[in-house]
């Protein structure tokens, strides 16, 4: 039931919403914010812009709700693609509570390069939508990594964290928030229906709805669309150009009346970049690389005042190779940057923020994991300092990354003493560099490591924490309420290069997801044998109490409780 549990417990929380005072409001990007606001939808790659992948509250997963070994499992499967292709991999499932205002849907690029809408509570495909105008994928790089699709995320939002307290960070705000209901003024209608009807740029912008209406995807001939929730058609605006074509990109996230992509492996002999295309007016921006890869699997990040982060890999001399840089919102015009040296960056970087951190030096800090094995902090202002080489500070080694496994992205989250954690996959031992004061097991094929961030005489530091269990080659974790979710692929990695595609899958071994203490990295709950694939790069999703997973079979399954679960 609980599909019907969903939508009863959204009524409730509508009607008693109706019944509040609306609460004060802050300003932050020129806009009113009711505070307290918190989504629970999964609007783009790793959770929110800041690719943090925490959800702050969830109503029914917490560590007492994970004690109960049987109470959680397979609740659903859907099958995106009968015969799955090769040609590229599948994306993160992204959520809309409310889409239509009453359907509860999800969003997801399956690996024939099809975006597809389907109802999140029974997993029924709703619309499946090629995106075939223009080149198809292809040109020098085959195998491409999708961006995936993304809600809009138009304002900087505080959140009420579960034990007081608030956070800034971007999150969707496409409808009134229930605590000061969703009736508009007189004459006005609903709201959400407003916002529906309201195109950025006047009569002479693009064409595109405000970001309630519908989901950004990037089709393989470099053509932006705004789909509709429900119908998957391009009935809210006319596609208009982006990128060239045949890109391989990462991280498509809108807000703030502009989308960002990142272009890597100089696919389609498109400069490996950021690229920011403008809303209003439809001009494209980009910042270019200079032949150095883009580090990670998500793109950039993003801080709470719209600057961009994006880290990168090798490159030739005189590249923007091995550093983490900052560029202004609106420009790409690069701010600051940091580079401890000839060693790649191997993760999309994180933002977060920091309770006690002196607001003179910004709201944000950024985290980035290099191939050195160490984690580097640093200031959002003055990554590198005046140097560019100096970072807050660093962890010690904790791993030894390999050519062929990287970690991707990262993730964090704050606990109820206000200390932040961040939270980084390997794919071998840990190296005895570091001392974890709390272990899991034997680590020989990969885990999850856990670092909280501390102050200690006016200096900050990257404190060891935990190590979960042994895990074969996992995906950047989610967390949930204090619970770890963490997949262990089961993909088989090697340096050997002649090494097929096919002789990989047929070494890798069925992906387990599990759920952990966030706090001590204790396993809580297992998968067991229920996923009979592996998993290939996508990281996990959530939408209100359901985890979801994608198996390179071309299969999202959904994870939940048991007990509400219809019986038919």
């Amino acid at each position: 039931m609980t599909g019907i549990r969903n939508r009863m417990l959204r009524f409730a929380i509508v009607c008693a919403g109706m019944l509040m005072v609306t609460p004060p409001v802050v300003r932050a990007q020129g806009s009113q914010i009711p505070q307290g606001y918190n989504s629970q939808d999964w609007t783009t790659v790793n959770a929110d812009a800041e690719r943090d992948s925490w959800v702050r509250t969830d109503p029914y997963i917490s560590l007492g709700s994970m004690q109960n070994p049987t109470g959680f499992g397979v609740v659903r499967k859907v099958k995106l693609e009968e015969n799955p292709t090769s040609g590229h991999f599948d994306s993160q499932a992204i959520f809309e509570t409310e889409a239509g205002g009453y359907k509860s849907m999800g969003y997801v690029i399956d690996s024939a390069g099809n975006a597809v809408g389907f109802d999140s509570d029974t997993d029924q495909i709703f619309w499946r939508n090629p995106l075939a105008s223009g080149t198809a994928m292809g040109g020098n790089c085959p195998k491409q990594v999708n961006a995936g699709m993304t809600r809009a995320l138009t304002e900087m939002v505080p959140t009420v964290l579960p034990y007081g307290g608030i956070e800034l960070g971007f999150r969707i705000r496409d409808r009134q928030p229930v605590a000061g209901g969703v009736v508009g003024e007189p004459h006005q209608g609903a709201t959400n229906i407003s916002e529906f009807s309201a195109p950025f740029g006047g009569a002479n912008g693009p064409g595109f709805r405000a970001p309630g209406g519908g989901v950004f995807v990037l089709g393989p001939d470099g053509f932006l669309h705004q789909l509709s929730l429900l119908k998957g058609f391009d009935v809210l605006m006319a596609p208009a150009k982006f990128l060239p074509p045949n890109a391989s990109t990462a991280g498509l996230t809108a807000f703030d009346k502009y989308v960002y992509v990142a272009t890597s492996n100089s696919c389609g002999d498109v400069p490996n970049g950021v690229w920011g295309f403008s809303l209003a007016d439809s001009s494209v921006v980009s910042w270019n690389a200079k032949g150095a890869s883009i580090a990670g699997t998500v793109g950039a990040a993003f801080g709470t005042d719209g600057s961009l982060y994006v880290a990168t890999g090798e490159g030739p001399e005189g590249s923007a190779a091995d550093s983490v840089v900052s560029m202004e919102q609106k420009t790409l015009r690069v701010r600051s940057y940091f580079s401890p040296g000839k060693t790649p960056f191997v993760a999309t970087p994180v933002v977060l923020t920091y309770p006690n951190w002196n607001p003179a030096r910004g709201k944000d800090m950024v985290v980035a994991a290099n191939k050195d094995g160490k984690l580097y902090l640093m200031d959002s202002v003055s990554l590198g300092g005046a140097d560019r080489k100096t970072a807050l500070t660093s962890s010690t080694k904790y791993t030894n990354y390999s050519t062929d496994y990287v970690p991707g992205a990262l993730a964090s989250w704050q606990d109820a003493g206000g200390n932040r954690w961040v939270l980084a996959p390997i794919g071998s031992a840990v190296a005895s560099d570091t001392h974890f004061p709390i272990n899991n097991g034997s680590v020989t094929d990969g885990a999850i490591v856990a670092f909280k961030v501390i102050e200690q005489g006016g200096k900050l530091k990257l404190e060891p924490g935990w190590v979960s269990r042994n895990m074969v080659s996992p995906l950047p974790p989610a967390i949930v309420n204090g619970v770890v979710f963490a997949l262990s692929s089961g993909e088989y990695h090697t340096s050997d290069a002649s090494m097929t595609t096919v002789q990989r899958a047929q070494r890798s071994v069925p992906a387990v997801l599990y759920a952990l203490d966030a706090m001590t990295g204790k396993e809580l709950w297992n998968s067991g044998t229920a996923l009979p694939s592996y998993a290939h790069s996508v990281g996990l999703s959530l939408s209100f109490s359901t985890i979801y997973v994608t198996t390179a079979d071309d299969t999202l399954w959904s994870f939940g409780s048991l007990q509400d679960q219809d019986k038919e």
